[in-house]
């Protein structure tokens, strides 16, 4: 059997194969990260009483107002458009019980073009180099927190998942 040696060229596609690979899997996995805004800065450290916080719709925030619920702050969201709605579904469910929240209500939602990926494919014949714009997709959610001592007048289905 006739084997080439390994070369530093072949050494040099390897690791820009697995760039590549790394770069897409990257894109693929739908990350994104998150900002809070406190409404005031008392609410800033507020200690977390719920494991699961629920995602609400506006029809929701008067049984809010009647447990004595309280608008906290805002989470603002951005990631990859490859997100997909469950991931970023689970995610504010964490980060809204996180910064003391236990509901959370999407009040914007849009995209933004300010991602530029820059790509670089050397080949025998030469590199070529390519650019795309990506958009992002941009949330922003109202966190509102109800005492766990008030639970009792919500909804049962939207009564958070204790701790």
């Amino acid at each position: 059997m006739d084997s080439k040696p390994f070369t530093l060229w072949t050494f040099v596609k390897i690791l820009a194969l697995a760039i590549a690979i790394t770069w897409v899997l990257t894109m693929l996995s739908g990350c994104f990260h998150s900002t809070f805004i406190p409404q005031k800065s008392t609410y800033y450290d507020l200690e977390p009483v719920c494991d699961r916080a629920i995602d609400i719709v506006r029809g929701d925030i008067e049984d809010l107002l009647k447990a004595k619920g309280t608008l906290i702050g805002y989470i603002r969201t951005n990631g990859s458009p490859l997100s997909s709605s469950y991931v970023i579904q689970q995610s504010m469910e964490k980060r809204t019980c996180e910064h003391g929240g236990t509901h959370f209500l999407l009040i914007s939602n849009y995209q933004s073009n300010h991602r530029s990926i820059i790509n670089t494919n050397c080949t025998g014949y030469g590199c070529f180099t390519t650019s795309n714009t990506v958009a992002d997709k941009n949330y922003v959610w109202a966190v509102f927190r109800v005492e766990p001592s008030m639970w009792h007048y919500l909804p049962t289905q939207i009564v958070p998942i204790g701790e």
